[in-house]
């Protein structure tokens, strides 16, 4: 009896290694496939990077002193010598990130640097959108928003919007939608919701390398 109940600690010490280690092996979020998502101050060192992806973002927006080295960190087992030395980096900046970090990441090769157009600060590729968007969308991914929920809706718009342009350009029948007999005048109008935040920076990169692939250069 005495030594199933010395067991049992240690049963639990197990337990709870395994757990911890699992949640610490959480795979990344998949904003498209093959494209991963990892954020430094969000990723832990030993997220799996599988061999085999092609592409990787790397949000580096409101990245602290304390997060340079885990950031660094991070950028080497995204692009180590090897087979995955081809690997895209997708890297998301922002005027405030660290100066010794962009540097590095100007000597990566097949690197693009994307961030909001600001003043004095230049990216790969710039994108229009404000401060206040950006930090919006900021605030949504510090408070737990998954990423691709950023992105969800503007992607399939581009999608409809692509859809659509095929249909018209093959000259096939419009689809027309029935006005609602229903509804009598007066009637209460729901209001509509306010709209979620859109990641702008993160959507360009998300465009970029669905680009990449289309084209097959990826």
């Amino acid at each position: 009896m005495n030594q199933r109940c010395g067991r049992l600690p240690k049963l639990a010490a197990i337990v709870l290694c395994v757990l911890t280690l699992c949640a610490a092996a959480q795979a990344a979020p998949e904003l498209a496939p093959g494209l991963l998502y990892l954020r430094p101050s969000a990723q832990l060192e030993s997220t799996p990077i599988p061999v085999e992806t092609p592409a990787v973002v790397i949000d580096l927006r409101q990245i602290t002193p304390a997060d340079a080295d885990a950031a660094n960190a991070l950028l080497t087992a995204i692009k180590p010598a090897g087979a995955t030395s081809h690997r895209l980096i997708l890297a998301l900046v922002e005027p405030e990130t660290a100066p010794a970090l962009r540097t590095r990441l100007a000597q990566l090769p097949r690197c693009l640097t994307i961030g909001r157009n600001a003043p004095d600060f230049t990216t790969d590729l710039g994108v229009n959108t404000t401060a206040e968007a950006a930090q919006l969308a900021l605030t949504a991914l510090a408070s737990g928003t998954p990423p691709e929920k950023l992105i969800a809706d503007r992607l399939e718009k581009t999608r409809y919007d692509e859809s659509t342009l095929m249909r018209e350009h093959s000259d096939e029948p419009k689809m027309t939608v029935k006005k609602s007999t229903g509804e009598q005048p007066g009637d209460k109008v729901t209001p509509l919701e306010p709209a979620a935040a859109t990641d702008a920076v993160l959507l360009r990169a998300v465009h970029i390398y669905l680009g990449l692939v289309a084209l097959k250069k990826l």
